[in-house]
């Protein structure tokens, strides 16, 4: 199954939209909140994503999903919290 010219239109629409806002929503929130927080931030897209896919079109999470999850989180919270392993 391809795509024709009008969903393709849509998709590079939707990538090139979606990316501009997040883009603008990130450098602009860099002022608000700082920097080490939207850092944090970024990192958890991967793992919103994944949720929302699971949550919304019944993916699959796979072990190694659910593992990567894991530790984006725990890293996560351990750069809030300034955790060291040097400590």
């Amino acid at each position: 199954m391809n795509p024709d010219v009008q969903q393709w239109q849509f998709i590079v629409a939707l990538g090139v939209v979606h990316t501009a806002f997040l883009y603008w929503l990130i450098y602009s929130a860099i002022s608000k909140i700082g920097l080490g927080t939207v850092a944090i931030l970024t990192f958890l897209y991967p793992v919103s994503t994944v949720v929302i896919d699971y949550l919304f079109f019944d993916h699959v999470i796979s072990i190694g999903q659910s593992i990567g999850a894991m530790l984006i989180l725990v890293s996560a919270v351990g750069v809030k919290l300034h955790w060291s392993p040097w400590r």
